[in-house]
């Protein structure tokens, strides 16, 4: 009932109301997702996409988050049915996003290391190539906006990997295999 009353709040007042109105959506998606409904939660995703994308064209530097946060959305939620469109909504990500200060370094690395997962397994070297040359340029980025804490940063985001690292599924130790050539040896 919140999305249908947000929804015609929106139709009525898109400018006032798409933030709740997406925001919800994705919320439901996530419902969806967590529930194995894989289909609905896509096509409420794609939803919130197609909103966020419309104001995003309008508004870059007000939308560019949202924006963002709906490709990444929809790149985990095609994770389980179809890595191939996952690649595809982590590849546009990182064509869009602009990494700054206020950008959290794990908006980064979290998604870098399942985009790199899933191009590996598409077993694509020249998107590996590209992918290690985004990362050494978003490394530099980081380090320059962190500073002495990059180390420390990256030794925290480190310790939420290690619990992959004897995991039963073979795509959770690979994502700490991946996360750790390719952010750990930088601090050695």
């Amino acid at each position: 009932k919140a999305l249908d009353i947000r929804k015609e709040f929106y139709d009525k007042q898109p400018d006032a109301w798409a933030q709740d109105y997406t925001g919800s959506l994705n919320n439901l998606a996530f419902v969806y997702q967590e529930t194995e409904r894989y289909e609905e939660s896509i096509n409420l995703h794609n939803k919130a996409l197609d909103i966020r994308k419309e104001f995003y064209d309008k508004q870059p530097d007000a939308w560019a988050k949202q924006y963002t946060t709906s490709l990444n959305n929809l790149a985990v939620a095609y994770e389980i049915i179809d890595k191939n469109k996952a690649t595809q909504y982590y590849r546009k990500y990182f064509e869009v996003a602009h990494f700054t200060k206020t950008i959290n370094i794990k908006m980064f690395i979290l998604p870098y290391v399942k985009y790199y997962l899933y191009v590996q397994q598409l077993d694509n070297s020249d998107s590996l190539e590209s992918l290690t040359q985004l990362k050494d340029n978003l490394i530099l980025l980081y380090k320059g906006y962190l500073g002495n804490k990059y180390d420390t940063v990256i030794k925290m985001i480190y310790e939420g990997y290690k619990v992959f690292e004897h995991s039963q599924d073979k795509n959770e130790r690979e994502k700490y295999r991946i996360f750790k050539t390719q952010f750990m040896n930088l601090n050695e």
